[in-house]
C-alpha cells in the first residue's frame, strides 16, 4: 500500500507514458475528481506489481473508452518477448444500460496491489464469513490485484502458474 501512495503522488496516472490499447485513454482530470475520489483524496486507477511472478514490475490501469461509455481494466504485463496489455474487465454502460438514456458519469471503481500474504488473508476470511468457495489454484505465490468499488464489494486478480493465466475471486468486506 505504501508503495502505492508512493507512486500515486509521485507522477500523475499519463506519465507512465505507455501506447495504449487501442481504443482507449487515461482518465481526464475530471473524471479523477468526482466527490467520490476527493473524499477518499487517492488517486485509484493504477497500480503496480509483479503479477505474473516473473520479477518484472507489471502496470495496471483503468482505462476510459473513446468508442462507448465505459471503462475498463487493464495490466500491461510482462512476457518473455516484452510487455502487452491484457484486459481484465470492461464496463460497457452502452450495453448494460440501452435505452436507458445513461450518460457515463466517471469512474467508480479502484485498484490496489496486495502481497501474498494479504491476498491468502483475504480469501481465507471470505471463505469463513460468507462460506464462498476457496480458489481452484490455492497456491498463490504472486502478488495480486484488487479491483473494488469503495464501501462495497470487490474482486481479486491472481496469477494462476497451472492455467498461465489471471483468476478472477469474487470478494465482500
Amino acid at each position: 500500500m505504501i508503495r502505492f501512495l508512493f507512486l500515486t503522488f509521485l507522477f500523475p496516472v499519463s506519465a507512465l507514458a505507455l501506447d495504449l490499447p487501442e481504443g482507449w485513454r487515461y482518465p481526464t482530470k475530471k473524471e479523477l475528481s468526482d466527490d467520490y475520489r476527493v473524499h477518499f483524496s487517492v488517486e485509484l486507477v493504477k497500480a503496480t506489481g509483479d503479477y505474473n511472478g516473473d520479477s518484472k514490475i507489471d502496470a495496471a490501469l483503468i482505462l476510459v473508452s473513446t468508442e462507448f461509455q465505459g471503462d475498463g481494466l487493464f495490466i500491461h504485463l510482462s512476457n518473455p518477448n516484452g510487455y502487452s496489455w491484457l484486459r481484465l474487465n470492461i464496463d460497457n454502460w452502452d450495453k448494460t444500460y440501452p435505452d436507458k438514456g445513461y450518460i457515463y458519469s466517471g469512474l467508480n471503481m479502484g485498484i490496489d496491489t496486495l502481497s501474498v500474504q494479504d491476498t491468502k488473508k483475504i480469501i481465507q476470511r471470505s471463505i469463513q464469513r460468507f462460506e464462498s468457495d476457496p480458489p481452484k489454484d490455492k497456491t498463490i505465490t504472486t502478488e495480486s490485484l484488487s479491483y473494488f468499488r469503495l464501501e462495497s464489494a470487490g474482486s481479486l486478480f491472481y496469477w494462476s502458474k497451472s492455467e498461465n493465466k489471471f483468476i478472477r475471486y469474487w470478494y465482500s468486506d
